[in-house]
């Protein structure tokens, strides 16, 4: 059904991204991986979502 525009505009959604040196450290406990190069990449384009896929 329809989301009601007062249930949507109090919907909130708790995400961590964690620093390069975190998830590095992360992937290298798992000895599958190597990661000799990591770059971070601002897809936070505001509230238009069109811009945001854009760039995916």
């Amino acid at each position: 059904g329809k989301v009601k525009e007062e249930d949507l505009d109090s919907f909130q959604l708790p995400i961590y991204s964690p620093t390069i040196e975190e998830f590095k450290e992360i992937v290298s406990m798992n000895n599958s991986f190597n990661i000799p190069v990591a770059q971070i990449i601002d897809l936070n384009h505001g509230d238009d979502d069109s811009k945001t896929h854009e760039n995916l």
